[in-house]
């Protein structure tokens, strides 16, 4: 249990709405939507805790929709990141990235979903994360394809601790800039595991 409700999984954040779409930029930019109005998901210090919170673990899905060029649109690489604060400046990454795929061409729209346990293995004030997850692409009408996210390396987040808040974004970087590769987040959702 995540030690928040006390139930083995609870959806510790659930949001629906369009953020700002990436596009024309091969620059990693949290696509998370956040602003004014709508704030990250934050993880309260001490979440994994130094006595008993090694391998406790999250689940994050995020959702929303890629358009790509009509011919090379590049790669795509999709990172999930703890950060901070609640800020669109880019955090540091967990280890939870899809490396860089090839999506299809002249997407419209696809629907895209990330979904990855991340793991915390070593808290405190340098963490160390493995993840382990997948990326689907599904246009809507052709054939979708599936990436793995994450892998069986462990990352060690410098700069970061679990002994403090931390939020979670989602990031996205092109490979070309082009102003038809766009990408959208609408939806996250994050579990506490254990």
């Amino acid at each position: 249990m995540s030690w928040t409700t006390g139930i083995p999984t609870e959806v510790l954040f659930n949001g629906f709405v369009a953020g700002t779409a990436l596009t024309n930029t091969t620059t990693s930019t949290i696509i998370s939507p956040r602003g004014n109005t709508t704030s990250l998901p934050m993880l309260p210090a001490n979440f994994f805790h130094p006595s008993y919170g090694s391998n406790k673990a999250i689940h994050v899905v995020a959702r929303g929709v890629v358009s790509t060029a009509a011919s090379a649109p590049g790669t795509l690489t999709i990172t999930v990141y703890f950060a901070t604060s609640d800020t669109a400046t880019v955090g540091t990454s967990t280890g939870a990235a899809s490396g860089a795929f090839t999506p299809a061409v002249s997407l419209a729209n696809a629907i895209w979903e990330l979904e990855v346990d991340i793991t915390c293995t070593a808290p405190g004030s340098t963490p160390n994360f493995t993840s382990m997850g997948q990326l689907q692409v599904s246009p809507t009408a052709a054939s979708g394809l599936i990436y793995g996210v994450g892998g069986t390396s462990t990352t060690s987040a410098a700069g970061l601790s679990t002994e403090q808040n931390n939020w979670i974004q989602v990031g996205a970087a092109w490979g070309t800039a082009s102003a038809s590769n766009s990408i959208t987040m609408y939806q996250t959702v994050v579990y506490g595991l254990n």
